[in-house]
Order: structure tokens, then C-alpha cells, then sequence
């Protein structure tokens, strides 16, 4: 399983059992952690829907979302 899988299944469950400082029901104690990895599978989506983009028709909405999304992420970074 890809490592970017993992972190998907892992903020399902905080999706579903919130922050758990024990790491029984969920992996993420503090919020900043989920956010980390929301940020992390947000940026492996946006490469994998720039890889497919060539191959797909997509409208002006599908390109502007793609860009937004890229506009976001670049600015959390910094």
C-alpha cells in the first residue's frame, strides 16, 4: 500500500473518532498533525491530477479547481 494510502486511512479514522491523545481509535493527538497530513494527501492528489490531466477532458471549472488547489497548498507551504 502506498504511504499515501495510510495517511488517507488514518484521518478517516480521526474523520470518525476525532483527536485521541491515547492512539487508540485515532492516530492524531493534536489537530496541527491532521492538518499536516490532510496538506500532505492534498499535495499527492494534485500531483496525480496533473499526471491524468492530458488524458482527461475537463471543463474551465475542473482547470480552475486544479489551480486553486495549487494556489492553496503553495501558500501553506510558505
Amino acid at each position: 500500500m502506498p504511504p499515501w494510502v495510510a495517511v488517507a486511512l488514518n484521518l478517516h479514522d480521526y474523520q470518525h473518532h476525532g483527536l485521541d491523545p491515547s492512539g487508540e481509535l485515532s492516530k492524531y493527538a493534536a489537530r496541527e498533525d491532521a492538518a499536516a497530513d490532510i496538506t500532505s494527501v492534498l499535495e499527492e492528489l494534485t500531483r496525480r491530477a496533473e499526471v491524468l490531466k492530458g488524458g482527461v477532458r475537463r471543463s474551465g471549472e475542473l482547470e480552475k479547481a486544479l489551480e486553486e488547489l495549487r494556489q492553496t497548498l503553495t501558500r501553506r507551504a510558505q
